[in-house]
């Protein structure tokens, strides 16, 4: 291994995407897939109607199977493996994914989960730093080290994001702000490229929390320009778990949680090698691109939880906790006319897998809409609730379910 020439491979202008044999394969497999038998990819999915793709992702078998030939591929050999073999693909998958992301190579560093992408950057901070007070717990718990003020959010409209934000950078001096690209659990899509524009005309650097960014939205960094942007690819790229990446505005310096053999030698030096982990997923990130681009999901998905949204509120007689949502939809539920009982799981003992919380002291749904979704899906859901909550048979609802254009 020399980190010299690897850092010329990372830059060379010659760099042409090699497929091994079993990737050729694999990719001949992905080219059989349309939105129409999307649902097929995912043959160990046991729950009948999966509503929580947003909760931990789901890998399809075409991806799996890459990832397992990856792993046995390190068994082969091991120190051929992590000596010859491992580098020159791993810099392949750090390309591959700059170009779809639209910035450099040298910009992007891969890691295990979102949470390690916000914690190697936030080891170069101290002092205050601000995030809104609805931003994901476990992202939360990472900034009590920190001078934290919570930025309240009475209002959940862009402007009334905007204008809250603006008001309180003009009163308040921070250093860095932690922002969620789509919020968890409430899937609210927030304004971030105006949030990182209003932070940058006040002189405070930004970090973005894109748990749910990559695959649920396209994203240009050419575009966006955040100081630090972190999301997973096992969430809707689909890819297998422990699969992350962080983007890095080249002013800054980020360096990883562990020092390893890249230590002093560059920060994409010092991100590349880890220690001897199984990096299977992150060499399965081209053809995680590949099926990506085949089935093109994005403006599906997220036209059917459109559809979703709309439907469930006018059975329901209820409403989206905002308007400002991509491919996962949160509704308030509606009023149970039963004792209180657990949704979630006679949901689930019925086939149904979805999210059920309280947020603001009021409980709702957040459904997740992906390939392997459809309109079907909604409908039994939306029936499913007015039953269980004990809603006569002749409850308008219904007859808007059965309406709905399946």
């Amino acid at each position: 291994m020399s980190y010299e020439n690897n850092t010329k491979l990372l830059n060379d202008p010659d760099f042409k995407v090699v497929y091994r044999d079993f990737e050729e394969r694999l990719i001949e497999k992905i080219q059989k897939y349309t939105i129409s038998n999307a649902k097929d990819l995912y043959p160990r999915l046991k729950t009948k109607h999966y509503l929580a793709h947003g909760s931990y992702g789901l890998c399809p078998d075409v991806l799996l199977n890459c990832y397992r030939e990856w792993s046995l591929d390190i068994e082969a050999d091991p120190a051929v493996f992590y000596y010859r073999v491992l580098y020159p693909y791993l810099i392949r998958s750090i390309r591959v994914l700059a170009d779809f992301i639209n910035t450099k190579p040298t910009n992007v560093f891969l890691v295990p989960n979102v949470e390690i992408g916000i914690a190697s950057v936030l080891q170069n901070y101290s002092g205050r730093v601000c995030c809104f007070d609805l931003s994901y717990q476990a992202v939360v718990n990472q900034l009590e080290k920190f001078d934290l003020v919570k930025i309240p959010l009475p209002a959940l409209g862009k402007e009334a994001i905007l204008d809250t934000l603006r008001e309180f950078l003009q009163n308040n001096t921070v250093k860095l702000g932690i922002f969620e690209h789509t919020t968890s659990p409430t899937g609210i899509v927030m304004p971030i490229k105006e949030i990182i524009e209003i932070c940058k005309s006040f002189g405070v650097d930004t970090l973005i929390d894109g748990a749910h960014g990559i695959g649920m939205i396209s994203l240009d960094f050419q575009e966006l320009k955040p100081d630090y942007y972190t999301s997973n690819f096992h969430k809707w790229m689909s890819s297998p778990r422990g699969c992350a990446f962080l983007y890095v505005d080249p002013k800054h310096t980020v360096r990883p949680l562990i020092s390893s053999w890249g230590y002093k030698l560059g920060p994409w030096n010092e991100f590349i090698w880890q220690g001897t982990n199984d990096y299977s997923a992150y060499l399965a990130i081209p053809l995680c691109i590949k099926l990506f681009k085949q089935l093109n999901y994005i403006e599906r998905n997220n036209s059917l939880a459109r559809w979703t949204g709309n439907i469930l509120s006018r059975a329901w007689n209820t409403k989206t906790l905002t308007n400002d949502y991509a491919s996962m939809v949160t509704l308030t539920l509606p009023k149970n006319l039963k004792a209180d009982f657990d949704l979630h799981d006679a949901l689930y003992d019925r086939g149904i897998q979805v999210p059920v919380f309280v947020f603001r002291n009021v409980r709702m749904m957040r459904v997740s809409i992906h390939v392997y979704n459809n309109k079907n899906d909604v409908v039994v859901l939306g029936r499913t609730v007015l039953e269980l909550y004990g809603y006569p048979s002749d409850y308008p609802g219904y007859s808007a379910l059965l309406e709905a254009k399946l």
